[in-house]
């Protein structure tokens, strides 16, 4: 079984239709038999964005209730609390200075971190939906390079 743990600007630009992903990216995220993970962290980030009128290319942001209540009617998203394993991580990307000085990414990164291992032990396969080139490095520093879709800007 497939997982695919998505940043806030993959959500964002799911929801408005964005050309900004290819049709691999919405084919997988439209797909019944995908398990997307939304990591409670981008709900903060969508509230600060939503607060500040940022604005993508197309659309406003949407607010992280509207994303939120979406999320919850999808049976294949889960939102992911950010756990004890993942504050673990964190603390150690903090330390360890590798990653940028982001908040919300590395609290993304830590996410992917705590669970794939979890995932891998069962038999799946965890994979990060990012467009930031960061995250993309990082991971890919770590052994992961099968493990991520990266979406251009």
């Amino acid at each position: 079984m497939d997982f695919y743990l998505v940043d806030t600007n993959v959500i964002v630009w799911f929801l408005e239709g964005s050309v900004n992903l290819n049709h691999r990216i919405r084919d997988i995220l439209l797909c019944r038999n995908s398990h997307i993970i939304f990591p409670v962290n981008v709900f903060d980030d969508l509230r600060i964005k939503h607060k500040n009128n940022f604005r993508s290319k197309y659309v406003d942001t949407p607010s992280p209730q509207i994303v939120m209540r979406i999320a919850k009617k999808v049976k294949n998203v889960f939102i992911l609390p950010f756990d004890e394993s993942a504050m673990i991580e964190l603390i150690k990307l903090e330390r360890s200075k590798e990653l940028n000085k982001d908040p919300v990414d590395r609290k993304i990164v830590a996410a992917f971190l705590s669970l794939v291992g979890i995932l891998c032990d069962k038999g799946h396969k965890l994979y990060i939906v990012t467009s930031d080139p960061d995250i993309k490095q990082f991971i890919s520093k770590k052994g992961y390079d099968d493990n991520i879709y990266f979406v251009k800007r």
